[in-house]
């Protein structure tokens, strides 16, 4: 507690109960009488508190031991360390067979070079080790709340579960030497992340519970697309006799025999794009996420307007109604859904604090009067809140509102009402305050500094910089990058230094410790560390492309990309799945072909195939491959090139349904990214907001009855209350 209590008045005086002494009880004095109440009691309230401040469930051992060892684990330090050995796990992926670490610094297969693959053996014990971890683990969670409670709960049940199938393939992989065809466990990390985020085990059910609702419009969707489908092929029939155009072939080519430029063009659009009911069915497919818009549509289009009406009512149909209409119903469900779980987070809140005030009332009612009883005493109660782990300012308000009344008596509603602080969204933080100099000259230009103005010049500085940059690159780029004495390179250490004065000056007129309290400036700190650093770096090389203008643009996309990764775990966890499956169906399977020096060109004369766009580097022959890869299908561009290529080299319905579930489920998570990261943010006022998730919906969430929360105390498998 003395982190607590150091420097601060409110916080400081030392709790009234000696916590950690082996003595069975303690003593407070309240009211001219002095209360003894056990240890054992003064701790449940106290974790019970602490399950409160993190939404966990009560459901389990209170008795002192495992109630000390309960609070063991959900300390800081274990916690961080568990997510340290998930992300370590994680990490794997990048050093094991198939290795991203190459001696050449391209994925293309003609550059790769040789794979730097460790020894079989190493990753594996790095492995097991972990394993073991994640067992001593889920040991532990099933003994905090009992075996009962252990099978009744799907996510402890699948944890141990997956542990005993990774420790089992991971002993398959031992034993045949790392020469596995297939590595199962691999697939299955992801899961140990979503099981340790209960933001991400609320996602994932309220997913699991959407789609349900969202299969009557894809019904509807995919009729739309089928019956298009099949008009298509009636509207644009194929050349009788005709191929059908393989996948990655120039296909441009029609038979001899046909002369009639409007049956040429007719047949063309039905060779190319409508030759088969699949064939057909992707193309539309395509053209509804318009990455082949207009190209599906020029050959018939070239001949007639009118054919034209076909693809823009299927487009203003498929995408303006039921993809909207798709979107909504996702949004609605899946908000419901998510609601009904912060719901269910916010009950476990009032439970915890419901059940923390019926164990402190329970342990002082010996002492009590009569006419005192069903109430806990104020200090009591502070001498708990003293023990608890929870925000600091939340901490001091809590114990503030407490000293109005420190001889008084709460009862149930009014100890409800003190802990209503975790609910709040806004707390108050007052940055250290200035200290200004005697001298009157100096304090004029401390104060000068100290000002928004300051800030607002820097910030004109830096775009002057900019536009240096860009008007000599602008004028003479191969003489700018190649010439140490450049004009580029002088205006770039000028500006260098600028920062570094400015930083300086902050520092002196603002204080180390108000200087630190703001975000932008510890970040205006590291990026002009990081600039004086590549400036010496580019004086030392004289004359390296790697001058000090790229990091000037590079740093604040890293700081803004660095940001947005870290709120988008259920991203990252889809990511990683169809990575490993990626590479567990595609390794190897791209290769390149040289189109110059073979005798099969096919796909070579094409424009826009694989060969043509020369794509050799998008494969999955490395976790680090396939991680692009799957970017680039993202973002929705030429995605249909790759479901092409690796159609030819794989099974085809294999392929497709590899890309179809990556899209489907990046589709679905677009909400639940655009949610967390409305709780990035915190200004730079004095007052500072605090928004997480379950903030977002707090004015949403019904205060539970009197009767639900006894019902649900009643049903505690370890607690025995009279209630």
């Amino acid at each position: 507690m003395d982190k607590y209590r150091e420097g601060d008045p409110i916080l400081r005086d030392k709790p009234s109960a000696a916590f950690y002494d082996d003595e069975d009880t303690c003593s407070i004095q309240s009211g001219g009488h002095d209360h003894h109440i056990d240890h054992g009691v003064i701790r449940q309230a106290v974790v019970f508190l602490e399950d409160a401040v993190n939404y966990r469930s009560i459901k389990h051992k209170v008795d002192f031991k495992s109630l000390k060892l309960y609070q063991f684990y959900y300390s800081k330090s274990i916690q961080r360390f568990l997510f340290v050995s998930i992300a370590l796990l994680l990490l794997l992926a990048f050093f094991e067979r198939p290795s991203s670490l190459t001696t050449g610094f391209s994925a293309d297969p003609r550059y790769v070079g040789d794979r730097l693959d460790p020894p079989c053996g190493i990753t594996e014990s790095i492995e097991f080790v972990l394993l073991l971890l994640f067992l001593f683990d889920v040991i532990l969670k099933g003994y905090f709340i009992g075996r009962q409670q252990f099978l009744r709960s799907p996510w402890l049940v699948a944890y141990a579960v997956i542990v005993m199938v990774s420790f089992a393939d991971l002993l398959v992989s031992v034993v045949i030497v790392c020469n596995e065809f297939v590595r199962i466990r691999r697939l299955l990390r992801p899961f140990f992340l979503l099981q340790n985020s209960s933001l991400m085990k609320k996602t994932v059910r309220s997913i699991k519970r959407t789609l349900p609702e969202i299969f009557s419009v894809l019904l509807l969707l995919l009729l739309h697309m089928y019956i298009f489908t099949i008009f298509g092929m009636l509207l644009f029939p194929k050349p009788m006799n005709a191929v059908p155009p393989t996948p990655g072939a120039n296909n441009t080519t029609l038979p001899t025999t046909v002369t009639n430029d409007h049956r040429e063009k007719i047949e063309e659009e039905g060779l190319k794009q409508f030759s088969s009911l699949m064939v057909s069915f992707m193309s539309l497919l395509v053209l509804l996420t318009t990455a082949n818009n207009p190209d599906v549509m020029i050959p018939a289009y070239t001949y007639n307007r009118f054919y034209s009406l076909y693809f823009i009512i299927f487009l203003v149909i498929g995408m303006y109604f039921f993809l909207n209409m798709l979107t909504a119903v996702i949004y609605n469900q899946f908000r419901g859904y998510l609601l009904s779980s912060m719901q269910a987070s916010y009950f476990r809140r009032r439970l915890a604090i419901r059940a923390a005030f019926e164990v402190l009332k329970s342990g002082c009612s010996r002492s009590y009067n009569p006419g005192r009883r069903g109430t806990v005493p104020v200090n009591v109660t502070r001498n708990v809140v003293m023990h608890v782990k929870m925000r600091k300012t939340c901490k001091k308000t809590i114990i503030r509102e407490l000293d109005t009344d420190i001889g008084g008596t709460l009862n149930t509603a009014q100890f409800q009402e003190v802990f209503d602080q975790l609910n709040k969204d806004t707390t108050w933080k007052r940055k250290p305050e200035i200290r200004y100099i005697e001298n009157g000259f100096l304090r004029k230009i401390q104060y000068c500094i100290a000002h928004q103005y300051f800030n607002y010049f820097g910030n004109l500085v830096a775009l002057a910089n900019v536009i240096c940059i860009t008007v000599e690159l602008g004028v003479q780029y191969e003489k700018k990058l190649n010439y140490s004495a450049s004009n580029l390179a002088v205006t770039n250490f000028v500006f260098v230094w600028y920062y570094v004065i400015e930083q300086v000056m902050k520092v002196w007129a603002l204080g180390w410790r108000r200087y630190i309290s703001s975000k932008s400036n510890l970040f205006d700190a590291a990026v002009t560390i990081t600039l004086v650093v590549v400036e010496i770096i580019h004086c030392i090389l004289n004359g390296s492309p790697f001058s000090i203008e790229s990091t000037t643009f590079f740093l604040p996309m890293m700081h803004i990309f660095v940001k947005n990764f870290l709120s988008t775990t259920s991203l990252m966890v889809i990511y990683y799945f169809f990575a490993i499956l990626g590479i567990e169906l595609f390794k190897d399977v791209i290769v390149y072909q040289d189109c110059k020096n073979t005798t099969n060109s096919s796909g070579c004369g094409v424009c826009g195939s694989w060969q043509q766009l020369e794509y050799w580097p998008n494969n999955f022959d490395d976790f680090a491959a396939a991680l692009v890869v799957l970017w680039n299908i993202m973002v929705v561009n030429n995605w249909m090139v790759f479901l092409e290529e690796f159609s030819v080299v794989t099974s085809p319905d294999e392929n497709k349904t590899h890309y179809n579930s990556k899209g489907s489920w990046n589709f679905i998570t677009k909400w639940d990214r655009h949610q967390l990261q409305l709780a990035e943010g915190l200004n730079e006022e004095e007052m500072i907001t605090r928004t997480d998730v379950h903030s977002m919906f707090r004015d949403l969430l019904k205060e539970p009855t009197e009767e639900e929360l006894l019902t649900e105390l009643r049903m505690h498998p370890h607690l025995h209350l009279r209630l």
